[in-house]
């Protein structure tokens, strides 16, 4: 009998939810080994599933995980941990990671920096052209989602 990728679990898990009739303590049990070996997807959907603990203890223990994830360089996670600090209003801190995991191809990070030049955010200057080369990058790659891994169809936060 083959054995279920841990990664396909935990995104089933995150995907149908309590349906799966699984305890977070058995999808951490799943991923520990993977998180040993700094598996960086794994680190990033353990960084993104739900807890009884509270939400500031959780929120700080999804933020270090998530930084985690983003230092071996796997561009969703770096894409991530921008969108958290987006999140918070941290803007110093955001952008240059969505301009770190942009120059690694990532599709989410690209469609933000298409629009914040498109419609001149944050502070940004309008810039046209610079919105229109990210969207066109953006269109061409292969897109990472927290419930499918790569694919041709989602991408995060949309």
């Amino acid at each position: 009998m083959k054995k279920e990728n841990p990664l396909k679990i935990v995104r089933d898990y995150i995907n149908y939810g309590s349906n799966r009739h699984m305890k977070r303590r058995h999808l951490k049990k799943l991923l520990k080994p993977l998180i040993q070996q700094n598996e960086p997807e794994a680190i990033l959907l353990f960084s993104t599933l739900p807890s009884r603990q509270s939400d500031q203890k959780m929120a700080c223990i999804s933020l270090e995980m998530a930084k985690k994830a983003a230092k071996t360089g796997f561009p969703p996670a770096i894409s991530h941990l921008a969108e958290i600090y987006y999140n918070e209003g941290n803007y110093a801190k955001c952008y240059p990671l969505y301009q770190q995991a942009a120059d690694f191809g990532e599709p989410h990070a690209l469609y933000v920096l298409s629009a914040v030049y498109k419609f001149g955010l944050d502070g940004f200057e309008k810039d046209l052209k610079l919105s229109q080369e990210y969207e066109e990058c953006e269109k061409k790659k292969k897109k990472w989602d927290f419930t499918t891994g790569y694919n041709d169809e989602y991408i995060m936060y949309e």
